[in-house]
């Protein structure tokens, strides 16, 4: 065990807790701005992106790694810190606590949308605020069961506001972050735990996909000793997020009882809305109304008509699912570790007809565990996506039209992580000493590592010797 260093009683160098209070500082500081009258801007987040991107560089290069109790300490502060700031950059908020308020109201938020209350005097002047709020006013709510109880749930705590939602999501990402720490290397525990998309996203916006990830990774680890309780926290990231169920053939293909935990999890969730479509038809509709954020299709319709381009992404999707569920089938994976999720989720969003910044925290868990500079990357390229039209003001974009400047700064560097990885694939020891692809090109040993390493660039998942 190395001696504590000279510049700190406690051990933890001075550089290190440095580098920690300022990043905390940093997200006190956005949630503080929050709160300002016009809120935080786009150009102030990036600066917090930013400080938070070099902190976990710092906490994660040089000689050792920042402490690992350091790390985690510093998450959970930021979390608590940002839980205290307002929504930014952000209309979605409105659009849960509305939800929630039609279901104690009506006992179903589906099937009705907010522009049905625009001419209805009796509606509480709070609630005509926060409804002058909700994007897609013409459209019933999209989220899924196991979202709006959540929804319904923050109502009764504190009607009209956003913090409990804020604080179940923050709870959720420091959980994840906490159950995930044994699992991770050291080097690579500062980009999970400082992640500025899991802070963004979830303490700060209360977008709830971290609630489904960790439903995910729960039911990863729990499926070899409790299968039936995997398959009711798969059905609870389904009712979070609908695409949670592409996880399912790839986690429950060989366990039956898994399968009744997942089917009769959903049945609970979905009866006591039995008639309505759960927002199928808005789904659609949104998805008919256009590309948000998608370079393949947004590049692809150029050349060809948006039918043919749906249908190619559809293929490529369905073929890339297959290739991944054939290496799973083929592979054994160790008891209670995770799958390459990074890789499942990653290929469905390249496809995906909307590119939320949010969706990349579906891959972001496993890429923690399985880690690869395009997964981490994408998690703060894709915050670019807030630069649209809405939010800079110019008058010759769309409320959500990316422009071009704004599409090259994420996908640019995303494709040259991917060119890299492929050239060198990123191997991380148990110790934390990074190697890119020693072993994969024959120059010299593997690095030791847990027995999560070695997956190849296939995603194909070792096998046991």
């Amino acid at each position: 065990m190395a001696p504590p260093s000279p510049e700190s009683p406690s051990g933890v160098p001075a550089r290190d807790r440095a580098v920690a209070f300022a990043f905390v500082a940093a997200w006190a500081w956005l949630a503080i701005r929050s709160r300002a009258p016009e809120g935080a801007s786009l150009v102030e987040f990036a600066v917090v992106v930013g400080i938070s991107v070099v902190a976990a560089a710092f906490a994660s290069l040089g000689p050792r790694p920042a402490a690992r109790r350091l790390v985690l300490a510093a998450a959970v502060v930021a979390h608590g810190v940002a839980v205290l700031g307002e929504p930014i950059l952000e209309d979605d908020p409105a659009r849960y606590l509305w939800d929630g308020y039609v279901f104690a109201e009506r006992g179903s938020p589906y099937g009705i949308a907010p522009s049905a209350w625009f001419e209805d005097d009796s509606l509480p002047p709070a609630w005509q605020e926060i409804l002058s709020d909700v994007n897609h006013p013409e459209l019933p709510t999209i989220y899924g069961p196991a979202q709006q109880w959540l929804h319904r749930a923050a109502l009764a705590v504190a009607p009209g506001e956003v913090w409990p939602l804020q604080l179940a999501a923050a709870l959720a990402s420091v959980a994840l972050v906490l159950g995930l720490a044994p699992l991770v290397a050291p080097r690579v525990l500062p980009w999970l735990a400082w992640s500025p998309l899991l802070l963004k996203e979830g303490a700060l916006t209360a977008h709830h996909d971290v609630l489904g990830v960790h439903a995910i990774v729960g039911a990863s680890r729990v499926l070899d000793a409790r299968p039936f309780a995997a398959g009711v926290l798969l059905a609870l990231a389904i009712g979070i997020k609908p695409f949670a169920a592409l996880a399912v053939p790839f986690l429950l293909w060989r366990s039956p009882a898994g399968v009744a935990g997942c089917g009769l999890a959903s049945l609970a969730l979905v009866l006591p809305f039995a008639g309505s479509d759960l927002g199928a038809d808005s789904l659609a509709a949104m998805a008919r109304g256009g590309w948000f954020n998608a370079p393949v299709q947004l590049a692809a319709v150029e050349l060809v008509t948006p039918g043919l381009v749906q249908a190619a992404c559809a293929i490529a999707l369905a073929l890339g699912v297959a290739w991944f569920g054939w290496q799973e089938v083929r592979g054994v994976r160790a008891p209670a570790s995770l799958p390459r999720g990074d890789l499942w989720f990653g290929w469905m969003l390249l496809w995906s007809p909307v590119l939320n910044p949010w969706y990349a925290i579906w891959p972001l868990a496993f890429a923690a565990v399985h880690p690869t500079r395009t997964a981490w990357v994408a998690s703060v390229a894709l915050l670019g996506s807030y630069a649209h039209g809405l939010q800079l003001g110019a008058p010759s974009l769309g409320p959500y039209e990316i422009p071009v400047w704004a599409s090259w700064l994420q996908f640019a560097p995303i494709a040259v992580a991917f060119a890299w990885d492929w050239r060198r694939p990123l191997r991380v020891s148990s110790r934390g000493r990074g190697e890119a692809g020693a072993a994969c090109r024959g120059s010299g040993p593997a690095p030791a590592g847990p027995s999560w390493e070695g997956a190849t660039r296939s995603g194909a998942i070792p096998r046991r010797r």
